[in-house]
């Protein structure tokens, strides 16, 4: 049996070791089963702190719990998701089409927004998402492409201050992409498919109601 501690921090990863106290002889295979004792304790899911959770499988609503559901805007449709799922992904149409969640205060901590993307163009400046109260007006948002250029970004607006994360890495276009944007206090930080690919200094998001989401 392994017990791991009660004390761990969230988010904590773990290797496992075992040892065989009866040595094998070369070539000779066991199977063991190991019991991991207070695992709750020892392993953390994605729904700690968790705000919002958009599935988008043919429908939009808020799976965290949360019932802050979106609402579809413009030319919107469901789509095969990454499994094959027939409706298991939000389809956009690339010029009007988005997902608009209820206004409300997202940001008054670290956050991370996380996400799969499966773009077929880079156009300007479109969004993974963005939550503000208007035109370069405290938002934080998370971009697929900077500009035209196809380089993810990511900025953190306080009040009309920018903080601004920029990318030379691009997503595949015509596949699936794991894309996060994570904000831990002081650093505004970009993973594409688990890779940090853009990291700066950034503002402190105002503790404030942003009614553009």
């Amino acid at each position: 049996n392994a017990t791991l501690p009660t004390n761990i921090q969230s988010g904590t990863g773990y290797k496992i070791r075992t040892v065989s106290s009866l040595p094998l002889f070369i070539g000779a295979e066991s199977t063991q089963s190991l019991t991991i004792n207070n695992p709750s304790q020892g392993f953390s899911t994605l729904s700690n702190g968790r705000i919002l959770w958009y599935k988008f499988d043919a429908n939009a609503a808020d799976s965290s719990g949360s019932s802050l559901d979106a609402s579809l805007v413009g030319g919107t449709s469901y789509t095969s998701d990454r499994f094959n799922n027939a409706t298991g992904a939000l389809q956009l149409n690339g010029t009007n089409g988005h997902a608009v969640a209820p206004a409300g205060t997202y940001f008054n901590n670290e956050f991370t927004v996380s996400t799969w993307v499966k773009p077929t163009s880079y156009n300007n400046w479109s969004r993974v998402f963005d939550f503000g109260r208007g035109s370069a007006l405290d938002n934080i948002l998370g971009a697929i492409s900077q500009g035209a250029t196809g380089n993810v970004a990511a900025e953190n607006y306080n009040n009309a201050t920018t903080g601004q994360v920029n990318s030379t890495n691009k997503m595949n276009l015509n596949a699936w992409n794991h894309i996060a944007f994570r904000w831990d206090g002081n650093l505004l930080q970009i993973y594409l498919n688990s890779y940090l690919v853009g990291s700066a200094s950034s503002n402190n998001p105002r503790l404030i109601y942003r009614n553009l989401c």
